[in-house]
């Protein structure tokens, strides 16, 4: 806008603006990291916004959850513990891991968005590196979200495809991987999940 002088007569409808996220996301690989910070933030406050609001668009927040999940942010592990907490700015992938946990956790996130993090989770810790001790954390709780008796359908399927992307840190935690990865397809409750479950494996 403030480039082009765009103005809108109304409100950008939620399709479009989810859209610009996934856009955004996909951009960022390409970009420099103060370019990739400035969307992660970006991101990071539409979201926050969208889950705040009174009539929020899970549309919208699904699409920055999974955007941040395309972005690749630098690693800073010295700068970051494991316990989930919700920073202010979003600056490492130790910190979009964090905030990620916090958004897995939270109460008032609705299933619908809540369904996407651990996809997103999946992909930030597969630009760790192998021995990342944030790594290991973001595999242990996919694999607990997996396995939990509480855990919905919808975020048991994601967390099947975030385990998958996850692979890959250690060959003790690559094992658990796998024997979850085929338990789940061999023997979840449902057809689709079982279908997920392949998928990952593949």
């Amino acid at each position: 806008r403030a480039e082009h002088e765009l103005t809108f007569a109304s409100g950008v409808p939620a399709r479009t603006r989810a859209f610009a996220a996934f856009g955004l996301g996909i951009a960022g690989e390409e970009l420099d990291g103060y370019h990739r910070l400035v969307i992660a933030r970006a991101l990071h406050r539409n979201l926050e916004r969208e889950l705040t609001a009174r009539q929020n668009s899970n549309e919208v927040a699904s699409a920055c959850i999974l955007a941040l999940g395309l972005l690749p942010l630098p690693s800073h592990a010295g700068d970051f513990a494991t316990e989930p907490e919700r920073p202010p700015l979003l600056a490492s992938c130790e910190a979009e891991l964090r905030y990620l946990f916090a958004l897995l956790d939270s109460a008032t996130v609705s299933k619908v968005v809540r369904a996407n993090v651990p996809i997103s989770l999946g992909r930030i810790a597969a630009t760790l590196a192998p021995a990342s001790p944030m790594r290991a954390a973001t595999v242990k709780r996919l694999l607990a979200l997996l396995t939990h008796r509480s855990t919905d359908d919808e975020a048991r399927r994601s967390a099947l495809l975030g385990l998958a992307r996850a692979c890959g840190s250690s060959p003790e935690l690559d094992a658990a991987i796998y024997a979850a990865l085929i338990d789940a397809a061999r023997s979840a409750a449902d057809q689709q999940t079982r279908s997920f479950a392949l998928i990952a494996l593949g």
